[in-house]
């Protein structure tokens, strides 16, 4: 679990850099969906590593 919580840290980083908001909201979403059904380890893709607001969009 922890290797795909570092993954999506950094495909949603990756979202980010090249201004492509729908790909972060979907990687997001699929953050919520590990949460939802059981896997606590995921509390958001950008909650501790990555300090920079949510992009608008």
């Amino acid at each position: 679990m922890t290797m795909l919580t570092a993954e999506l840290r950094s495909c949603l980083s990756l979202a980010d850099k090249l201004n492509l908001p729908m790909v972060g909201i979907h990687i997001e979403q699929a953050c919520a969906w590990l949460v939802a059904n059981g896997h606590d380890g995921m509390a958001s893709a950008r909650d501790q590593s990555d300090p920079r607001p949510a992009p608008i969009g």
